[in-house]
């Protein structure tokens, strides 16, 4: 039984999970993302470890869950094996829908932005490091990552993310209990879960700290049990699991439910708003990695990312007042590394034009407080969406973004909203 331990360009939590594979009694073996895949099928489990995958770009996970290694894991998870997505491999495993675990791996849940929430107020946002404590749901045979322990004694592990927030319908959330699927819960010292900040460090559903997939064998999990002995109870269940059936699945199970799909509303500009349209004096990394990405995938691209800000004002109040105090801030943008163009010079650069805009968005709002607070100007709303303009071959364009409407790649339904030019 010898557990691969995958790295991505990025990662960087190898060396913990090694050892905390091996104080479990398990032989492992760091595995780097393009090693020869039939190698890598004589695995009997896999970890997608922790770490900043292709430097979070897009979304933290979404640019290693388009790999082609994450098809080959999941033909292997179908036979049964165990995988276990650690943070950035927990955000890994959402985003190639490997969890939930619907039959066609469609992605089904996102894992957001963290805010912390106390007696309904929010007190925090972003990357938040700290020590927490989680405890399984319940112990099911057939899952690999529970054990009576793990439900009866919580596990005191540190946690360390900015987008650890699992998001999913009340629908998914009961279609998965009626399977094999265990869940990880935040939780205090004695095991209560409490749905309020500290206990639940970053405002996620359900106080979820962790979630499997249908059949129980892929785990993705936010907090770091390797980086300490008192998380080793999760690498002793993993073990007892390949004890009991190395080379098939325990379980059956299925998920029946559907997921949403990120629709695309015909996009309208706020006239009585200030808008800037902003783009990169330097080489957009993120638009870079997402277009050659999906070339891999066979769709003959090219991408183009803008950032927009729209800044509402109080009525009566011209917003193009503002622009003269908001341009020596460079609170919105930095003319020394970034420039502005219109909208229509946007549009001129490809054939299709996606805007994405978060649905709960602190950067947003942060520069909103600036402009209140450091400028003193009227403003009542900043908001920030991304711009996507895709160009291609007109005889390509229709099957590509067909396809790319398949799968939430610029946004999920879950923490976005879609629009379209």
């Amino acid at each position: 039984m010898k557990v691969a331990v995958i790295q991505f360009p990025g990662s960087n939590c190898e060396r913990e999970t090694i050892l905390a594979l091996k104080r479990a009694g398990l032989e492992s073996e760091a595995v780097l993302w393009n090693a020869d895949y039939d190698k890598l099928k004589k695995f009997s489990a896999y970890i997608l470890i922790g770490g900043f995958s292709y430097e979070d770009r897009v979304r933290s996970g979404l640019i290693a869950s388009m790999d082609p290694l994450m098809k080959v894991l999941s033909a292997e998870a179908k036979t049964g094996k165990a995988i276990l997505g650690i943070c950035n491999g927990a955000q890994i495993l959402v985003e190639s829908g490997l969890v939930p675990g619907l039959p066609d791996n469609t992605v089904a849940m996102a894992l957001a932005h963290n805010k912390r929430i106390l007696k309904g107020k929010l007190v925090g946002t972003g990357f938040y490091n700290t020590w927490i404590n989680i405890k399984a749901s319940h112990a099911n045979p057939n899952n690999a990552f529970s054990s009576e322990a793990l439900v009866n004694t919580p596990m005191h592990i540190p946690m360390a993310h900015g987008e650890g927030r699992f998001m999913l319908a009340p629908e998914l959330y009961e279609a998965l209990k009626k399977t094999d699927a265990v869940f990880y819960y935040y939780c205090d010292d004695s095991g209560a879960i409490v749905s309020e900040f500290p206990v639940n460090p970053n405002g996620t559903a359900y106080n979820l700290a962790g979630i499997s997939n249908a059949q129980g064998n892929v785990l993705a999990l936010m907090p770091h049990p390797e980086r300490t002995p008192t998380g080793d109870g999760l690498f002793l269940a993993l073990k007892a699991y390949l004890q009991r059936a190395p080379n098939k699945p325990l379980s059956t199970a299925t998920l029946n439910y559907t997921p949403p799909k990120l629709t695309f509303a015909p996009y309208e500009v706020d006239e009585s708003a200030l808008h800037y349209w902003v783009g990169l004096n330097i080489h957009d990394n993120e638009a870079l990695s997402l277009e050659s990405s999906l070339q891999m995938q066979g769709l003959n691209l090219r991408l183009k990312r803008y950032t927009h800000w729209q800044i509402n004002c109080k009525q009566g109040i011209d917003p193009k007042a503002f622009e003269p105090k908001i341009k020596d801030s460079d609170f919105i943008f930095n003319p020394k590394k970034e420039y502005t163009q219109t909208l229509t010079q946007i549009k001129a650069k490809g054939k299709k034009v996606y805007i994405i805009r978060p649905l709960e968005d602190e950067m947003a709002l942060h520069k909103q407080n600036l402009l209140q607070d450091e400028l003193k100007l009227d403003v009542t709303q900043v908001l920030r969406e991304t711009v996507w303009v895709i160009d291609a071959d007109e005889k390509d364009l229709s099957e590509i973004l067909q396809q790319l409407e398949q799968r939430p790649i610029f946004g999920n339904p879950l923490s976005h909203q879609g629009f379209q030019l």
